[in-house]
C-alpha cells in the first residue's frame, strides 16, 4: 500500500479489532480485506454491492425517536411487542435485554435533549476510522457524542478506554462541543471521557499501526 493511499474503516469494524486479541485480529482483517476485495470485483463487473445493517439499528433508532418525541422509554416495550422476530427469534432477547437494561439506566441519569450526529473520523498514518454517532444526547447537563454498545459481550476495562479514547480522538478533531460516551445498555451504565490518557492515546495508535501492517500484508497476497 503506499503511503498516499488512506483506508477508511467503519467505527465497528476497528472496535471489534480492538476487543479482539492475538489469532481473532489476524483472521478480523483478512476477513475484511477479502471482503473488500469481493465488493471491488462486483462493482468493476457493475454489480449491485449492498452494505451491511448494524444488528441493533432498529432499538437505536427506536431509542433515538422516544428521545426527541419526549415519550416515556417504557414505549420500547410496545416496540419489542409489536415487532416481528419471527425469521430471527434470538434477536429478540438481545434487544429485550439491551431495552430492559436502558430503561434502568434511564432512571439513574438526568437526559435532556438530544441531537443526530454528523459523521466525525480520526485519521492516523494512513488509517481512517469514520463513525456517525449513534446518538448526541445531554446526560446530566452534559452533551454526550454516544456510542450505544449493545453486544452479549461485556467491555473489559483495558479495552473499553482504548474505544473511548478513539472515540475521544474524533470528537476533539471535528470540533463538536461534545464528551465520548459509551452507553453500555446491557449493563445499564455508561462511561465518559473528559480527560484523555496518554498510556490508552498511545495504544489507540499501536492498535492502528497493527491493523494496517496486517492490511497491508493481506492486501498483497
Amino acid at each position: 500500500m503506499a503511503e498516499q493511499n488512506i483506508v477508511t474503516v467503519p467505527f465497528a469494524e476497528f472496535e471489534n479489532f480492538i476487543m479482539n486479541s492475538g489469532p481473532k485480529k489476524i483472521r478480523q482483517v483478512q476477513k475484511w480485506v477479502k471482503k473488500q476485495k469481493e465488493k471491488e470485483d462486483k462493482l468493476a463487473l457493475g454489480e449491485e454491492v449492498k452494505g451491511g445493517r448494524d444488528y441493533y439499528d432498529k432499538l437505536k433508532s427506536k431509542i433515538r425517536d422516544i428521545h426527541r418525541s419526549n415519550l416515556p422509554i417504557s414505549k420500547l416495550d410496545k416496540f419489542l411487542k409489536n415487532e416481528d422476530f419471527s425469521k430471527a427469534p434470538s434477536k429478540f432477547d438481545h434487544y429485550a435485554k439491551n431495552a430492559q437494561g436502558y430503561k434502568k439506566w434511564i432512571r439513574k441519569v438526568e437526559v435532556d435533549g438530544i441531537r443526530s450526529g454528523s459523521w466525525i473520523d480520526w485519521t492516523h498514518n494512513g488509517l481512517k476510522v469514520r463513525f456517525r454517532p449513534d446518538a448526541v444526547i445531554k446526560i446530566d447537563d452534559v452533551w454526550s457524542v454516544s456510542r450505544f454498545y449493545m453486544k452479549k459481550a461485556a467491555l473489559p476495562n483495558d479495552r473499553r478506554e482504548v474505544v473511548l479514547h478513539l472515540l475521544h480522538k474524533m470528537v476533539a478533531d471535528s470540533g463538536i462541543n461534545g464528551t465520548a460516551t459509551i452507553i453500555e445498555s446491557r449493563k445499564n451504565r455508561h462511561f465518559q471521557l473528559f480527560e484523555p490518557d496518554a498510556g490508552a492515546l498511545l495504544q489507540l495508535e499501536i492498535e492502528a499501526d497493527y491493523w494496517l501492517r496486517l492490511y497491508e500484508f493481506f492486501g498483497e497476497t
